[in-house]
C-alpha cells in the first residue's frame, strides 16, 4: 500500500468501527442489562422478577437449596395462596454472589411480595475454596463486577455486549417476549441420581463445634431482614432439610434464631430434622429429588399457610 493511502484506510477503518459501535448500541438497547448476566436463563428469571416483584404473592430466593428444593406450584398448593409464586434460587448463589445478583433487585423494589422465603445451604456461610469456586461464575460476570465498582470494557464498547445479548435478541426477533414468565415458576431441579450423603450414625448428635459463620456472609441476611421490615413483608428464613452432618449448621441456626428474636418480620422455618422426608427423597446431603421437593414444598406451604395478607 502506498504511503499516501494509509490515512484514508485508517479513516475508513475507524469510520466502520464507529458505525458498528453505534449499530451495536441500537441493537442491544432493547435487552436492557440482560447481556450482563452469567447465564441467559438466570438473567431472564431475575429481570422478570425485577419487573413485577411487588405483584407477586411469594418469592423464593437463595442458592441451590432454594432452586432445587422448593417447587412453587406445590408450595402454593400447600399454602392455598392466590397469586403468583416465583422461585429465583440459583446454584452457587451463596451470600457473596447473592449480594450482587438478587439483593439489588429487592433493594430497588418499593413493594415486596407478602412472603419472601430465603434458603441457603449451611456451608454457604463458611467460606471455603469450594464455595468460592461455586460462586465464581456469578461474581465474575459483568453484572457483579460493575456493581463492585470494577471497570469493565462493556461500559464503553457496546460491541462487546452482543454475545451476552444474542439469545435475548433472537427471542425478540422471532416474536417472543423479552421477559417470559419462568417455566415452572422458576423451579429448577436436575433430578440427578441420588448420591450417598454423610449420614450421622443413629443416635449421634450433630456436630456443634468446629462450625464458623462468616460475619460478612451473615450480614447479607441481616440486610435482607432490614429490607423486609421496611417493606412490610414477612421474611421466612429456611433452615433446609439435610441428611448431612454440617459443622456450621448449629452455629448458623443459632444466629438465625437470634436474628428472628430481634425482628418481628422474620419467621424461621426449621427443617433440620427433615421431618416427613425419607433418605430416598434426597439427591445428596442437602438437595432433594423432584419427588422429595414436591413433598417438602407442600409441607412447607402448609406450615406457612397463615402468612401474608388474606390468610390471617
Amino acid at each position: 500500500m502506498k504511503r499516501h493511502e494509509w490515512p484514508w484506510s485508517t479513516a475508513l477503518f475507524v469510520g466502520l468501527l464507529l458505525c458498528s459501535e453505534l449499530l451495536a448500541r441500537a441493537v442491544v438497547a432493547p435487552t436492557g442489562r440482560l447481556w450482563a448476566y452469567w447465564e441467559a436463563d438466570a438473567g431472564v428469571k431475575l429481570e422478570y422478577v425485577a419487573s413485577r416483584v411487588g405483584d407477586l404473592r411469594a418469592l423464593v430466593v437463595g442458592d441451590s437449596t432454594a432452586a432445587w428444593n422448593i417447587e412453587p406450584a406445590a408450595l402454593q398448593a400447600g399454602a392455598a395462596w392466590d397469586g403468583e409464586v416465583v422461585n429465583v434460587g440459583l446454584a452457587g448463589n451463596f451470600p457473596g454472589a447473592f449480594r450482587c445478583s438478587t439483593l439489588p433487585i429487592l433493594e430497588a423494589a418499593p413493594r415486596w411480595p407478602a412472603v419472601v422465603i430465603a434458603s441457603f445451604a449451611p456451608g454457604a456461610f463458611n467460606p471455603t475454596a469450594s464455595s468460592r469456586r461455586s460462586q465464581a461464575g456469578i461474581l465474575d460476570s459483568p453484572l457483579c463486577r460493575s456493581l463492585a465498582g470494577q471497570a469493565i470494557v462493556q461500559d464503553w464498547v457496546h460491541l462487546t455486549r452482543l454475545r451476552g445479548a444474542s439469545r435475548h435478541l433472537f427471542r425478540l426477533w422471532t416474536g417472543g417476549p423479552l421477559l417470559p414468565a419462568p417455566p415452572d415458576g422458576g423451579y429448577h431441579n436436575p433430578d440427578t441420581p441420588p448420591r450417598r450423603p454423610r449420614v450421622p450414625a443413629a443416635g449421634a448428635a450433630r456436630s456443634k463445634r468446629g462450625g464458623r459463620v462468616d460475619p460478612e456472609s451473615f450480614a447479607v441476611l441481616q440486610r435482607l431482614a432490614r429490607l423486609a421490615s421496611q417493606r412490610g413483608a414477612r421474611l421466612v428464613l429456611l433452615l433446609p432439610p439435610t441428611l448431612q452432618d454440617w459443622a456450621t449448621y448449629e452455629e448458623y441456626a443459632r444466629q438465625v434464631f437470634a436474628l428472628s428474636d430481634r425482628d418481628g418480620a422474620i419467621r424461621v422455618a426449621d427443617w433440620r430434622d427433615s421431618r416427613g422426608l425419607g433418605e430416598s427423597e434426597f439427591a445428596d446431603g442437602v438437595h432433594l429429588t423432584r419427588r422429595g421437593a414436591s413433598v417438602f414444598s407442600r409441607l412447607l406451604g402448609a406450615e406457612l399457610a397463615s402468612e401474608g395478607p388474606g390468610n390471617d
